[in-house]
């Protein structure tokens, strides 16, 4: 039965990843730095599940490191994400960047990938 489960999730995940590829408007963007991280966060892991069949997938992986980038872009000159409904929110913004420090983890172990440090966060 767990298996069946994470196979469900499996797939779940990775039709999203499709829909953030296919998304040239950029929707979750209405989140605001949420949005951003859920869509870089979502397409790591897609990329970095033996059991997706988008496993290793370069594009995949491009997506996740753009968003990463376009989320450390949204960080204020304190430190703290701006944009969406909570305009910063020292809470909001911690949980933000944990979910983006652990993207940019996984992503680290691509060969290739940018983001050998995760300097491009401020730090404050």
């Amino acid at each position: 039965m767990l298996c069946a489960q994470v196979d469900g999730l499996v797939r779940a995940a990775t039709a999203e990843a499709e829909l953030l590829l296919d998304d040239a408007g950029g929707a979750f963007r209405a989140r605001g730095h949420r949005g951003v991280m859920a869509a870089a966060l979502t397409a790591v892991v897609v990329a970095s599940d033996a059991a997706s069949p988008r496993a290793g997938d370069p594009e995949l992986v491009g997506y996740a490191g753009e968003r990463i980038e376009e989320l450390a872009a949204l960080q204020g000159s304190g430190g703290l994400f701006v944009g969406g409904d909570n305009l910063d929110s020292p809470p909001d913004s911690a949980f933000t960047i944990n979910a983006a420090v652990t993207a940019a983890r996984l992503l680290r172990s691509w060969p290739g990938t940018r983001y050998r440090s995760l300097s491009i966060f401020r730090r404050r």
